[in-house]
């Protein structure tokens, strides 16, 4: 039985050992613009995390603690979210704080979760709300009609209850620098993979530049192997093999050989004669044989 501020929760000690896992890589590798929080007492079910605000939203400047609440029954039933900063967002329970989100709720995966996944959720949220299922009405409803009203109250709650403190303002600029320089390296690293690859005719690259919710610029570059193998053009060689056979046929026997085809279906005037050379229409005027001797040297050839 472990304490988890009020309550008493059992928890299976195989879970407790994946959350304690989890969140020593919360501390060692944050995602982006997430803070974790670990318990001074090391209290593994007391989980919190503070979120700072996306660039180019009304929550930006601001950073907002959140805490996940898991009971006994977890990872088959979701955790609760809830935000312990006054946050003035559609998806947010006034005044409990409680987060409405799908991860959370009917898209929770009992066999396939994470902490940071959640964090990153719940981050995502401050950047797209989803007001069609708003928990806060009112900030539901300024947002479908007056976006502009919902900005300024949203801007106004994130001034005066999420403003942060100056030790929380060093860990965010902490924070960012190590998110840009490890951004930089590997932006720096891939551009080395794409420029190597490049002179080599490897494959193909594709560059997709996105901002990241810190503001940060992503470089993502997709290699797509490509095998070099001739281009195949089925008709044309399924005609070339059809004349070479013809002309090997007409080799041996001293003469082309023409397949005669009725006139009548082709709805054409005219007739076939096998020794001018085919079908010949009529009004068309006759080619006589030239009485010159044939340069045996020369090759009659066709063009396709």
């Amino acid at each position: 039985m472990i304490s988890h501020g009020h309550q008493q929760v059992n928890v299976n000690p195989k879970v407790m050992n994946v959350l304690a896992k989890q969140q020593n890589e919360l501390v060692n590798k944050p995602p982006d613009c997430v803070l974790f929080q670990p318990n001074q007492d090391g209290d593994i079910l007391d989980i919190q995390a503070d979120i700072i605000g996306p660039v180019g939203t009304a929550y930006e400047g601001g950073i907002f603690k959140c805490k996940l609440v898991i009971d006994s029954e977890f990872p088959q039933k979701p955790p609760k979210g809830f935000f312990l900063t006054k946050i003035f967002h559609p998806n947010v329970a006034v005044p409990s704080g409680e987060i409405c989100v799908n991860t959370l709720k009917k898209d929770w995966n009992p066999n396939n979760w994470s902490l940071s996944h959640i964090f990153e959720v719940i981050k995502c949220l401050l950047i797209v709300p989803f007001p069609e299922s708003s928990l806060n009405e009112e900030a539901g409803r300024q947002f479908m009609e007056s976006y502009d009203e919902f900005f300024r109250n949203a801007k106004v709650y994130t001034q005066v209850h999420a403003r942060p403190s100056q030790q929380q303002q060093k860990m965010i600029d902490q924070h960012l620098n190590a998110h840009y320089k490890a951004n930089a390296k590997e932006e720096q690293k891939q551009q080395q993979q794409q420029y190597e690859c490049q002179n080599t005719n490897v494959g193909m690259f594709q560059n997709q530049m996105q901002i990241d919710s810190c503001g940060g610029i992503q470089t993502n570059i997709f290699l797509q192997s490509q095998s070099q193998q001739p281009r195949e053009f089925p008709v044309l060689n399924q005609v070339t093999n059809s004349f070479q056979q013809q002309q090997q046929l007409s080799e041996q026997k001293g003469e082309f050989v023409f397949q005669q085809q009725d006139s009548q279906q082709m709805n054409l005037g005219g007739s076939f004669n096998s020794n001018n050379g085919g079908f010949k229409p009529q009004g068309a005027p006759v080619l006589k044989k030239s009485s010159a001797p044939a340069d045996p040297k020369k090759k009659w050839m066709r063009r396709i």
